[in-house]
């Protein structure tokens, strides 16, 4: 008798398995891997861009005090601090504040404490004197002007402060109906400033003053302020900040 070998699956008391159908192999795509390989490298150098040039300073221009509008900006209105400067603001750096100090600008609104300088705040210096308005030089001796002295831009109020003698009748031109502290100028602008030291110690000031204050009259008379500037009897009392003198020249 001839056996027949059913082969090992018949052995183990199972039918043989179907087929598999074939899976598809896995498309590459090159130019999407090199994409995302780009982005990612860029976008790291973004980040590290930013994270420098974020902690970069720079000195800028700040105020240190507030400045009312119109008034002129002066060196004790400014200092510098290093600070993040955004770029297209008009921001100032601390090398031009030597620059805007020369230029005798004005504010242009009314700029607070603590504020960074760009150039949308500033306004031409105002020509001084303007039209019917006068220059005058007057000496303020040591003792007749506040302890931390007289700027640029100031607004005072002029006296006629004589000593002991000088308000004799016919003394250096000056009659006994001036009394001493009468005011010669109510509302001057400084329009300089510098001190002087030796025999006569104190400072020299230009003043710029509308005409009609130096009429003739018992008090605003340019001739009592060129008697007394001579005397030596002369003191000068600085206005409140919100003051502003008018120069002829704006505001």
């Amino acid at each position: 008798m001839t056996t027949i070998d059913a082969g090992p699956a018949a052995q183990r008391g199972r039918a043989p398995s179907a087929d598999r159908i074939p899976v598809p192999a896995r498309q590459r795509r090159p130019g999407l891997a090199a994409l995302a390989i780009v982005l990612i490298l860029g976008g790291a150098a973004l980040s590290g861009y930013l994270v420098i040039t974020s902690g970069q300073k720079q000195d800028a221009i700040v105020l240190a005090r507030e400045v009312p509008i119109g008034q002129p900006i002066t060196a004790a209105d400014l200092t510098t601090q290093p600070m993040s400067v955004p770029h297209g603001l008009g921001v100032i750096p601390a090398s031009q504040l030597s620059e805007v100090i020369a230029r005798s600008y004005r504010a242009a609104t009314t700029l607070k404490a603590r504020t960074i300088l760009t150039t949308n705040m500033l306004l031409p210096g105002a020509l001084v004197p303007g039209p019917d308005y006068a220059a005058v030089g007057i000496f303020v001796p040591d003792g007749q002007f506040p302890a931390d002295g007289i700027s640029r831009g100031d607004a005072v109020k002029v006296l006629y402060t004589p000593s002991g003698n000088a308000t004799e009748p016919n003394q250096a031109g000056v009659p006994a109906a001036l009394p001493a502290g009468s005011t010669l100028i109510d509302q001057a602008y400084v329009a300089s400033a510098q001190r002087t030291t030796g025999s006569s110690s104190g400072m020299v000031l230009t003043v710029v003053v509308p005409n009609r204050d130096l009429r003739a009259g018992p008090q605003n008379n340019l001739a009592y302020v060129t008697v007394a500037n001579a005397q030596h009897a002369i003191s000068v009392v600085r206005l409140p900040r919100d003051v502003a003198p008018q120069t002829g020249g704006g505001p």
